[in-house]
């Protein structure tokens, strides 16, 4: 029995990616619909690179529910 991680796939080519959609209302914000990285070769690879590109992905969303503060605009006269 082996470790099954989630929002990873194997492509053809046999290496391992993390491939996640991001949510429509961020979508427009962050600029793209899926967020897809490289884990590695190897299910080893993969492991080692999961937690990095996890928190990721994490961060990204909770950059863009940030909400927008308004600029203070200086007019030098």
């Amino acid at each position: 029995m082996g470790l099954v991680l989630k929002h990873v796939q194997t492509t053809k080519a046999g290496t391992l990616h993390y491939r996640r959609k991001i949510p429509r209302e961020l979508c427009e914000a962050i600029g793209r619909r899926e967020f897809k990285r490289r884990l590695g070769s190897t299910p080893r690879e993969a492991l080692l690179a999961y937690p990095k590109i996890n928190a990721e992905f994490e961060r990204l969303l909770a950059e863009a529910r940030k909400p927008v503060s308004p600029s203070v605009c200086v007019v030098l006269w």
